[in-house]
């Protein structure tokens, strides 16, 4: 009879012991899932922030792109203007040199 309370006794202790650890997993279980939702919450958030950053740099791409036209649009219209100066200004030249030469002639027709 001592023997068999000895043994519940021992059974007793042991469920308690194995309750205490089974309690103190489920603990480590629920901290660890708790983890887990913060590190994907976290990892959500990060997802998102490359998203909106990848639509910024391919903005800033394309952006890139039509300066850049532009930029060959500017210049060739840049080219045109300085032949145009160019032009206009030995135009300039031959004008004056005409209406020299046309008061030249009157001076001396007329003196």
């Amino acid at each position: 009879q001592q023997q068999q309370q000895q043994q519940q006794q021992q059974l007793v202790e042991e469920n308690a012991t194995l309750l205490q650890e089974l309690s103190s997993l489920g603990q480590s279980a629920e901290r660890v899932e708790s983890t887990l939702l913060e590190i994907s919450g976290l990892t959500q958030a990060f997802s998102s922030e490359i998203q909106r950053q990848s639509e910024a740099i391919e903005a800033l791409y394309e952006e890139a792109v039509v300066v850049t036209g532009n930029f060959s649009a500017g210049n060739v219209e840049l080219g045109k203007a300085k032949e145009w100066n160019r032009q206009g200004g030995r135009y300039t030249v031959v004008i004056i040199v005409l209406a020299a030469l046309t008061l030249l002639f009157f001076d001396w027709f007329y003196g």
